[in-house]
């Protein structure tokens, strides 16, 4: 059975010395790859993308006063925001659903989201390859079961599995790895660019959009 030095991450032969740094590797076939990230570093790249999160949401109330005074909607800026600013099931799913393409499009296009980046993580298929787009939309979306009760379902699915698998990894076939870990990724901040705008773009304009509806139909106009 094939195992992963627990010094460089190379592939090794239980009982025997790493070929890559010359470390002896136990034969305990139970051990956690040491490539994959563990709970408390991805909470904190959660963490950063909430706050990701909060200023998309003022970029996107920007974008959507512009876009209801150019259709000029009765009212001001501050009375169209006032009527969008409450609870509604709309602007909830606006904001779930934007939220969760983002980090999609991201690990797909980029292999992590910003703060997945920050926090030095990648996503990749569960053979240590690209993420697929599947794989990267399973994994986004079934955190509305892995997030619950403050990420508990998440960290009980994690402590279970050798490679730290939440739910959502389990069903996209994905896992999240330290990128220092893995020589091989290189660090391209130009695709790590794109792929983080493609999919901020995506989550202005679902939530801009979700406000302009709000606002407008506080009007008497209806979309």
């Amino acid at each position: 059975m094939t195992r992963y030095c627990s010094q460089c991450g190379a592939e090794s032969l239980p009982g025997s010395f790493c070929p890559g740094c010359g470390a002896w590797v136990e034969q305990d076939a139970t051990a956690v790859d040491p490539r994959v990230a563990g709970f408390g570093i991805r909470a904190v790249a959660r963490i950063l993308d909430n706050v990701v999160a909060l200023a998309v949401g003022i970029v996107a109330a920007n974008v959507a006063v512009v876009v209801l005074a150019a259709r000029g909607t009765p009212g001001t800026p501050a009375e169209w925001l006032q009527a969008a600013s409450g609870l509604s099931s709309s602007g909830v799913a606006a904001s779930i659903l934007g939220s969760f393409l983002y980090s999609a499009i991201a690990e797909y296009l980029a292999g992590a989201s910003i703060g997945k980046f920050c926090c030095g993580l990648r996503v990749l298929s569960e053979d240590f390859e690209r993420v697929s787009l599947l794989g990267a939309l399973v994994r986004s979306f079934a955190l509305l079961i892995d997030g619950a009760l403050f990420g508990l379902v998440a960290y009980l699915a994690m402590d279970r599995s050798l490679l730290r698998q939440r739910l959502g990894d389990r069903w996209g076939d994905t896992l999240v790895v330290h990128r220092k870990a893995m020589p091989q990724l290189e660090q391209r901040l130009g695709q790590i660019a794109f792929g983080n705008g493609v999919g901020l773009a995506v989550f202005t304009l679902l939530c801009a959009y979700s406000v302009v509806v709000r606002a407008s139909a506080a009007a008497g106009i209806f979309i």
